[in-house]
This record gives C-alpha cells, sequence and structure tokens, in this order.
C-alpha cells in the first residue's frame, strides 16, 4: 500500500490508523467533513508530508471529485456516525451517512488502481448475547446503527464482487477506547468526571463489553487487509468481557483512590446484555493479536488525559486541556475555537453577569444593552465559557411566584433578559436601568447574524417534529453563511404520552446529540416552566458555550406561528396583536395573568415610597 484514502481520517480511530499507515511509508489522503474529527488529531501526520487533507461530505460526488486525481490503491473506510443514541434520534441522517456515504465513495474509487479496501463495520451487527460472537453467527443488529453497517456489510460485498481482483475485507470493530475519542460513550464520560471532580452517574454496571485499546485496534485493522485477492471478514476485539465495574475497579487501582459513582436507574438501558468478539479468526489468519490489557490500555487515557501519574512517576494535573489545534488564517476566532478539543467550559463569564443582575418582583434581571449582550455571547464562545440565557414577561413573572422552585431556577441563568414591554415599564417604574426590550425575536437575528459572519454554529432544539429543520432552512435562507450544527425537536414528552415532563433515556439522548454536535450555540424552544428546568438540570453535562431559551420561538421561525409584524412591536402593541391571533391561547396571559403582574409591580412601587 504506498497511497491509501482514509476516511474519517481526522476521527477517533481515523486519525491513529494515519498515523500508522503513514509510519509504515504510505502517502496518505484524509477525507473528513470535521463535524466530529478534529484538525489537532492530524497535526503529527501533516507534520510528515506525506499527509494531505480533503474536506469534504461523503456523501457528495461532487466534494469527493479529487478522489479520483489521487489514484489510491488502497481504501480504508472508517467514516460514519458511530454513537448510538445519535443515530437512533436521527435515523435517516445516519443511514445517509452510513450507508449512502459508503456508496458514494466506492463510486469514487471505481477507476482506482484499487489492490485493498477495508471497511469499518462493527459488533452491533450481532445484537447481545452471552458467549463470544464468531463471524459466522447470524446478523441480529438491535439498532440503526448496527442495521445501517450490515447494510455497509452488502455494498461491499458487492464491490467484490465487481472487482474480485481487489483484497476487501470488512472489520467487525468491537468497543474500542482510548485517547482522541470523539463521542461521549461511557468511558469518556467516566473521565470526564474524573476531571471536573464530579460524581461518576452511570446506568447498568454489569454488561459485558469486549474493551479493545486503539492501537490494538489499529493494528488488527492492518491486519484485515493483508493477504490476497478475496472477500473476508474479521472481528477485531480481544475476546475477553469487561464490566464497567470491572472498569471503575481498575481506574481506582490505577489512580489509588476511590471514585465516587452514582448509578440513576433512569440510565439502565432496557434489554441490556453482553456484546463479546471471538477474535480467533483473525489471530489464527495474520498473527494479529491485542497488546494491552484493560488496565494497561485505561492507563494510557488517563495519562493521555492528566489523570494519573505517567510513567516517570510524574504527577499531572486533571486539566482536561488536551492542547489547541493550529489556527487555520481562512477561519475567524470562534470557528478556531470550535475546532480545539473539549476542556471543561469556565465559569467566571457567567458569574460575572449573573451577579451584576438586578433584582425585579424577586427575579434578577440582567440591564444589559443589545450590543453588550452580543459582546458577551462572542467572548463566551472564543474563550470557552459557559452563559446560560433566559428571558421574562409578565406572564413568567407571574408563574414564578405561583409555581414552587421556578424562581430560584430563574436566578441561576446568568443573564435574564426582558421580554416584553411589560416588563421594561414595570422595571423602569421600579427604578432599574432597563435599557430596551430584549425578547427572542429582537436578540436571536443578531446572534444569527453574528453566527454568519464569525463562523459560529447553531443547535436548534425544541418545538414540534419537523420545526426544527423548517427554521433551519429558513434562517440559513435569512442569514448565508450560517452554520446549523444539529435539529432535534422537543415532543419527546408528548410522544412518550406524558406532556410537561421527560424520561431520562430521551434526556441521555438529548444531550448525546446535542454535544456530538458540538454546538456553539444552543437555542431550548420548549415550554416555560419546563425549559428552564430542562436547562437547570443538564447544563453541566452540555459541551456548549452558549444556552438559550426560546419558548415557541422555533414555531416563529418555521412560520408555523406568526407572532407580529415589526410596526406592532415598536409600538408597543405586540402583545394586542398576538391576543387577536391567539384569543383562545392567550387570554388569561393577557387578562388575569397581566391584572396580576399589575398589582405586583403596584405593591412593590408603593413599598418603595
Amino acid at each position: 500500500m504506498e497511497r491509501v484514502l482514509v476516511t474519517g481520517g481526522a476521527g477517533f480511530i481515523g486519525s491513529h490508523l494515519v498515523e500508522a499507515l503513514l509510519d509504515s511509508g504510505a502517502s496518505v489522503l484524509v477525507v473528513d467533513d470535521f463535524r466530529l474529527g478534529r484538525r489537532d488529531h492530524l497535526e503529527r501526520a501533516m507534520s510528515t508530508g506525506r499527509a494531505t487533507v480533503l474536506e469534504a461530505d461523503i456523501r457528495s460526488a461532487t466534494d469527493l471529485g479529487p478522489v479520483a486525481d489521487f489514484c489510491p490503491d488502497a481504501v480504508f473506510h472508517m467514516a460514519a456516525l458511530h454513537f448510538i443514541p445519535y443515530c437512533n434520534a436521527h435515523a435517516q441522517e445516519a443511514l445517509d451517512v452510513n450507508v449512502l456515504g459508503l456508496d458514494s465513495v466506492i463510486r469514487a474509487v471505481r477507476s482506482a488502481p484499487l489492490g485493498t479496501f477495508v471497511f469499518a463495520s462493527s459488533g452491533a451487527i450481532y445484537g447481545f448475547g452471552d458467549e463470544p460472537w464468531p463471524e459466522t453467527a447470524p446478523p441480529r443488529p438491535g439498532d440503526i446503527y448496527g442495521i445501517s453497517k450490515w447494510v455497509g456489510e452488502q455494498l461491499v460485498a458487492r464491490l467484490h464482487a465487481d472487482r474480485p481482483e481487489v483484497r476487501t475485507a470488512v472489520a467487525r470493530l468491537f468497543n474500542t477506547y482510548g485517547p482522541r475519542e470523539t463521542n461521549p460513550h461511557v468511558l469518556p464520560a467516566i473521565v470526564a468526571a474524573i476531571r471536573e471532580g464530579g460524581t461518576i452517574e452511570l446506568g447498568n454496571l454489569w454488561p459485558k463489553r469486549d474493551l479493545i485499546f486503539v492501537t490494538d485496534t489499529v493494528k488488527g485493522i492492518l491486519a484485515t487487509a493483508v493477504g490476497g485477492r478475496g472477500f473476508d471478514v474479521f472481528n477485531v476485539g480481544t475476546g475477553t468481557g469487561t464490566t464497567i465495574a470491572d472498569v471503575l475497579r481498575a481506574v481506582e487501582t490505577i489512580r489509588g483512590e476511590p471514585l465516587a459513582v452514582r448509578q440513576v436507574p433512569e440510565r439502565r438501558r432496557a434489554g441490556d446484555g453482553h456484546l463479546i468478539a471471538d477474535p480467533a479468526k483473525l489471530m489464527a489468519a495474520t498473527g494479529w493479536k491485542p497488546e494491552y490489557d484493560v488496565k494497561a490500555g485505561l492507563r494510557k487515557v488517563l495519562e493521555s488525559e492528566g489523570c494519573c501519574e505517567d510513567h516517570s512517576g510524574t504527577a499531572r494535573r486533571c486539566t482536561g486541556h488536551r492542547g489547541i489545534a493550529a489556527a487555520d488564517p481562512r477561519k475567524s476566532d470562534a470557528t478556531v475555537a470550535r475546532d480545539r478539543p473539549s476542556r471543561p467550559l469556565s465559569t467566571e463569564l457567567g458569574v460575572k453577569y449573573r451577579t451584576a443582575k438586578r433584582q425585579f418582583l424577586g427575579i434578577g434581571l440582567s440591564c444589559i444593552s443589545d450590543e453588550d449582550f452580543v459582546d458577551a455571547v462572542r467572548q463566551a464562545v472564543r474563550t470557552r465559557s459557559r452563559l446560560t440565557v433566559s428571558f421574562i414577561n409578565p406572564d413568567y413573572v407571574v408563574r414564578g411566584h405561583r409555581t414552587p422552585g421556578l424562581i430560584e431556577k430563574m436566578n441561576t441563568f446568568d443573564v435574564v433578559l426582558p421580554d416584553g414591554w411589560g416588563v421594561v415599564l414595570g422595571g423602569r417604574l421600579l427604578g432599574l436601568p432597563v435599557p430596551d426590550r430584549a425578547g427572542n425575536d429582537d436578540i436571536c437575528p443578531k446572534l444569527f447574524a453574528l453566527s454568519a459572519r464569525e463562523g459560529l454554529s447553531n443547535f436548534l432544539f425544541g418545538c414540534g417534529e419537523g420545526v426544527p429543520e423548517r427554521a433551519a432552512n429558513n434562517l440559513v435562507a435569512t442569514f448565508p453563511g450560517l452554520h446549523i450544527a444539529g435539529t432535534l425537536h422537543g415532543y419527546w414528552d408528548v410522544i412518550r404520552g406524558h406532556p410537561g415532563s421527560y424520561d431520562q433515556s430521551d434526556v441521555d439522548m438529548m444531550v448525546a446529540a446535542i454535544n456530538a454536535a458540538r454546538p456553539d450555540i444552543l437555542h431550548v424552544s420548549i415550554p416555560t416552566p419546563m425549559q428552564q428546568t430542562w436547562v437547570w438540570e443538564v447544563a453541566g453535562r452540555l459541551d456548549v458555550p452558549v444556552i438559550i431559551t426560546g419558548g415557541s420561538y422555533l414555531d416563529h421561525l418555521a412560520e408555523r406561528v406568526y407572532w407580529y409584524p415589526g410596526w406592532a412591536n415598536r409600538m408597543r402593541l405586540g402583545w394586542a396583536y398576538r391576543l387577536s391571533r391567539e384569543p383562545r391561547r392567550l387570554w388569561k396571559r393577557y387578562s388575569i395573568d397581566l391584572t396580576a403582574y399589575g398589582r405586583m409591580v403596584l405593591r412593590e412601587r408603593l413599598g418603595q415610597a
């Protein structure tokens, strides 16, 4: 293998594979869209002068056009959406990337002088079982990810039928772990909790998984490529089952101190089981065998994260900072910040704004201008600082005083802006320097313009099925260059039959999907008080600098609900316009609740006299 194409080469396993190929003397073309892959993963590879990067979507024949000019003699197809909760929540996207993307890559190399094609499949095609799975076991995938990999294997088999001279191999990878993990699987979550000094919250501890260290996986993948023409399937695993309880004990032994662990019943996956490889075929055919046992592999992971002493005995702080990606001169500071490895979000900026709020009827209100707020968002993204943002209108104020715990949750937000002239006028009546109305429809267009201009990414979460996607389409049309990192509807409570509260498993899926997209700004559009409670509960688990609540704002952006024209807002009659359009839904808010709010302001004003 002299000229090798590696799709997904900036990802977790792919980047380690690229380095191994370069060490063997090959020249490598890396294809990656950098949605999950990271440029800093390729720093060592690029320093050799024999690696080339093509930023491309594997589903696009146009993007893959330069592959034909590279003329690869070997292909390792690693690109895929791997994280199962995300795949389950985005089934169509998972099938598009994992199946149609593979087909697109095969078409891109149809005229290349191929000698080898290796497809990274998964042990997920087997489903759970009590015994190690040999390659002869019948496939029975239990999720979209496993199904997509099984279909992918059929495409690769067809490739071999069309080009029998090509050495064609399927590598069914089991649970790989190690440095550079790009998905929030269990081991990265454990390391993150250690790094932050928090309690490790887990579900089932008993299921066994075949945990294989990443360098062993890479050597196994390379071993599948060795041999003459033909089509073959190999398991790449250790053959040993390890429970999460075993992992926790090993980590405690390595670090020499106990871990704080709490099992959360809601995180226990129903129908869980064991998943272990039988790697005898690969070992017999190639002589490959894993070099790392679980304890040795975990030590390497903890050392790479600075969470234990290295082999020299030097203690290193567990900070989670793993270096900064080289700046691309074509990108803004905000975009470069997004390409950096994840590290704990700073809370200093949020504390600064939270402590500057002014008391308004028991709720902290941020009296800042639109320009200052936009600058705060820019600063939060650039410095990877957490900034949570919510809004209050007269209705929210009344609800806050009627709903136990809601005001306390509102006051945990770093910035609380006045959404409605009622709060502006009420605040001014009580002597607060409220600059102007600052609702979602005032603030968010400025954030979208900022995002399009400086390369910030946005994630749209909430409202009904299909709404975030329609909102995203409208936003991209309005703000050319705007990057929407992902979308996810918020009707899971309705789908499950208990409106107003989410199942914990759905919350875990939401967090995983959002973190996988790595946005700079998250827009949360679910009802009050549900949205405040959701942010209050999960903000610490989200790797997102800026989180903004929005109520029904996505419905407005998707043009499902028309709030009011600009003139109504300028004349401070937006509430009247909305009431005329939705009297059945809003009459109580603008009559009974608004009267109650007026009384609260008046009592406070008289109390100041």
